[in-house]
């Protein structure tokens, strides 16, 4: 028991400085492109290589929209709730910089396409984040049917909506080229963050945990640098040193990622299955002597 307390202290404490590193690092983002390479603190014999600390910062900028996904789909609090909180922690990217309307609907636009597929699980089957002390055996209300159709009416709407939004921000765009990007970023979502997300909150399997959270630290950058190679290779030229800036930006995204799915997992949180309300049909006696 002392144990666990500990690990979910260390959690907690965990979550609160990504927290703090992810505020940072939309502040750092809006200036730090703009200084040299590189400079040497007074009186040290080395030099920080801004450039790597750049691509840290923006792994971490760009991973953001994921992790509010994990909070839009399968957090606790009612739907209209989540999509607050999360439009609101996503806007803080834009607050320290010039506002731009059209990062801020695109940012919105990737958050729910990839929590599409982990939405789409709770609706379906009930999936939901729940802490130690959350019992489920403690009088926690079944999934009622219409609660069910709120949430699937919601993410349907949140969609559309979305979509027009960044569509318009977009003068130069088309609905259809934003339609593409939501399919894109919803494939993502389906093939490779839902399931790390799903194994790393539900398993308590050690042995498929592991490798569910390596999974994105290798696939990302791998997955940047063979479309870094393909885009070379079709050019018929070499890759250039920016394409290796971006397997830095995926490669400290993912451990971005991973590392906050530990620290949730670490708090004591996992997926449950939260029960379905049944439809309970009232039994009439029938009177043996009625027409």
């Amino acid at each position: 028991m002392v144990a666990s307390h500990s690990r979910r202290r260390l959690g907690f404490a965990m979550l609160g400085v990504i927290a703090a590193v992810c505020l940072l690092s939309d502040v750092l983002i809006w200036w730090l492109d703009e200084l040299s390479s590189g400079f040497q603190p007074h009186r040290t014999p080395f030099e920080i290589d801004l450039q790597i600390l750049s691509c840290a910062v923006w792994g971490i900028v760009l991973i953001q929209p994921a992790i509010l996904s994990v909070y839009l789909a399968f957090a606790r609090h009612h739907s209209v709730i989540r999509i607050i909180v999360a439009a609101v922690v996503l806007m803080l990217v834009f607050t320290s910089g010039e506002f731009n309307g059209f990062f801020l609907s695109l940012w919105l636009l990737v958050m729910v396409s990839l929590s599409l597929k982990m939405w789409g699980t709770r609706i379906s089957g009930g999936w939901q984040l729940y802490g130690n002390e959350d019992s489920l055996e403690r009088n926690v209300a079944p999934v009622a049917k219409s609660e069910t159709i709120f949430e699937a009416t919601t993410l349907i709407v949140l969609s559309i909506a979305v979509m027009i939004a960044a569509a318009w921000f977009n003068k130069n765009g088309s609905l259809e080229g934003v339609l593409i990007v939501f399919c894109l970023f919803g494939l993502f979502g389906v093939l490779i963050l839902a399931p790390v997300v799903f194994v790393s909150l539900r398993s308590k399997n050690l042995a498929a945990v592991v490798p569910a959270l390596i999974l994105p630290v290798i696939g990302l950058p791998a997955t940047m640098f063979g479309f870094e190679w393909f885009m070379a290779w079709l050019n018929n030229s070499p890759m250039s040193g920016e394409a290796f800036g971006s397997l830095l930006v995926a490669f400290f995204a993912a451990v971005m990622l991973a590392v906050t799915l530990v620290a949730i997992r670490l708090a004591g949180y996992r997926l449950h299955k939260r029960p379905f309300e049944k439809n309970l049909v009232a039994k009439t006696p029938v009177d043996p002597f009625s027409d």
